[in-house]
């Protein structure tokens, strides 16, 4: 079985941000050279997600979801 490993950094300027990583794990998929498996995507980051969505729906529910985690955090007690 071959296993390939890639940790890559993200940084954001924004509160709340949605970064489109697709283009970047393409790439690494590519570079590992292997042609059938499974990728596993995940963040380390106690606050940080992994969304996994159409980008159609994507760029209808930004505005929607930044609402609402706004909403969430004023809730209790952050700003």
């Amino acid at each position: 079985m071959k296993f390939y490993s890639k940790h890559i950094t993200i940084n954001t300027n924004e509160r709340v941000e949605f970064i489109k990583i697709t283009d970047t794990i393409n790439e690494i998929i590519k570079k590992s050279k292997i042609k059938k498996g499974v990728a596993i995507i995940f963040t380390t980051h106690s606050t940080g997600k992994v969304w996994i969505n159409e980008y159609y729906i994507e760029k209808l529910l930004k505005k929607d979801i930044t609402k609402k985690l706004e909403k969430f955090a004023t809730s209790h007690g952050r700003r």
